[in-house]
């Protein structure tokens, strides 16, 4: 078994871990002396109408005086700690705390003691002195030597004011019980502040453990309360990505983290579904006004008894670059910019599936006269030629027309929701500009092409294949008076 005198007065196994402690139930005490002086100080007037009006018609003079002395030197302690605790000179203030405690218990024992004039009861000794317990977390060892000097008086005094010695056996056995159990109650309540000063520093040196790998994360790192909707710590790295320059973390909300309200929404909805969320990409504005991507992991966590969020960002702008530029490879044709075979097909055959598709008008073009201008000028001349004509052409469809090249001098057009007439009309103006650049352009060749026309609409099952081959055939009938009239 632990020997009395530890229970009695438990320690650090730290010396200046056990000082801090006691310095940290100092200034608890010292505050909550200030409470109960106020309350004494407030209820003095309800006090003095009670000894001076309520019992103005007792018969017992020195009851009431003595009552009224007590009530008024409480007061007036109450007043003159308020008054102390103001100064700005350095105090004391475990003597002060001690002082005033042994003075509550004293006016509790005095109280009562003047209680057997009228009332014979002890009420008010015990009452104080489990309050006192309870109130204040004083170390054990020392309440128990207060407690004990003023107990011993209290003992000594009770006899005088009580002649049966029964009754008085009665009161002294009642008066030592509820010593005991304040003594209980004290060690009780000073182990569990002990207990939570242990746990709160335990958790600062967690905080600062977290806070010190934060800091040290080379990515940028975030701690967001999404429900308050406000950041608690944030990294440099991070200060650097979302560019919040000085301002301070409890001036920022967590808005700047989702420039899009459906990608917020979508982040809360995952997170309450599967508790964490990995490798979401979200696009930012620099401020240069270009794109900016990042891919952000979350995870739900508790900081300072909050419910936070841990987001960890990835920077992957240049990797977003590459697979934009990898996409643009896979997806354009190098020598004229356009749409390739392979993405413009997956387009066409999209558009032949879809059961809630849109009409289009399919422009199958073949270039006149390449295979002549790259057999006498050679292949770098065909090239311009066919670029020149691809530069034409897109800068007469519309955006949302479907330009590509299916193959060395044949190309397709998907014009959207636009009939063959329609198509005809705008066919008719890149006919025009091929006109004035053939007459003010001094090339060795002559921009033309023939083209063939289908028009498809919702409904019609044909393969893309089959369309392109129908348009083909029509592109052939032109081609082949454009060759009779070349000849």
């Amino acid at each position: 078994m632990r020997p009395l005198s530890k229970l009695l007065k438990p320690s650090f196994k730290d010396r200046n871990a056990s000082r801090t402690f006691h310095h940290h139930v100092d200034g608890l005490i010292f505050e909550r002396i200030k409470l109960v002086s106020l309350l004494l100080a407030a209820s003095y007037p309800l006090m003095f109408a009670v000894d001076f009006f309520l019992l103005r018609d007792l018969g017992g003079i020195i009851y009431r005086m003595n009552l009224f002395i007590i009530h008024t030197v409480c007061f007036f302690a109450s007043v003159i700690f308020l008054y102390l605790r103001k100064k700005r000179w350095s105090m004391n203030k475990r003597f002060i705390n001690y002082t005033y405690i042994a003075f509550y218990l004293a006016a509790g024992a005095a109280a009562s003691i003047n209680s057997q004039m009228l009332t014979g009861t002890i009420a008010a000794y015990v009452i104080v002195i489990i309050s006192a317990a309870a109130v204040f977390p004083l170390r054990p060892f020392h309440f128990s030597i207060m407690l004990a000097c003023v107990h011993a008086l209290f003992l000594a005094v009770l006899p005088e004011v009580n002649e049966n010695y029964y009754t008085l056996l009665a009161k002294q056995l009642n008066a030592s019980g509820a010593a005991a159990v304040s003594l209980l109650i004290c060690y009780s309540f000073y182990m569990f502040q002990k207990q939570i000063y242990i746990n709160e520093e335990k958790l600062k040196g967690k905080e600062e453990s977290f806070r010190r790998l934060f800091s040290m994360n080379p990515s940028p790192l975030l701690l967001a309360n999404l429900e308050e909707n406000k950041i608690v710590l944030m990294n440099r790295q991070a200060t650097e990505f979302y560019q919040t320059g000085t301002v301070p973390l409890h001036e920022l909300n967590a808005d700047f983290l989702f420039p899009k309200i459906e990608e917020k929404q979508e982040i809360f909805e995952k997170l309450k579904h599967t508790g964490y969320l990995q490798n979401f990409e979200i696009e930012y504005t620099d401020s240069d006004g270009s794109p900016k991507w990042a891919m952000l992991n979350l995870e739900p966590i508790d900081y300072m008894e909050q419910p936070c969020v841990l987001i960890g960002v990835s920077d992957i702008t240049n990797f977003k670059k590459k697979e934009e530029e990898l996409h643009r490879q896979a997806t354009l044709d190098t020598l004229t910019g356009i749409m390739n075979r392979r993405r413009g097909i997956e387009i066409l055959e999209q558009r032949t599936l879809s059961s809630v598709g849109r009409e289009f008008t399919l422009c199958f073009v073949d270039i006149n006269n390449l295979k002549t201008v790259n057999d006498r000028y050679g292949h770098n001349v065909g090239d311009e030629m066919i670029k020149l004509i691809c530069d034409v052409i897109s800068g007469q469809i519309n955006a949302d027309d479907v330009f590509f090249r299916l193959g060395g001098d044949e190309f397709v057009i998907i014009f959207t929701e636009k009939n063959p007439d329609g198509v005809r009309k705008t066919w008719d103006a890149i006919t025009v500009e091929f006109e004035i650049l053939n007459s003010t352009m001094q090339k060795d060749f002559q921009l033309s092409a023939s083209y063939g026309l289908y028009h498809f609409t919702p409904g019609n099952k044909m393969t893309a294949e089959e369309i392109i081959e129908l348009a083909d055939k029509e592109m052939y009938k032109e081609k082949s008076m454009f060759r009779a009239v070349t000849n």
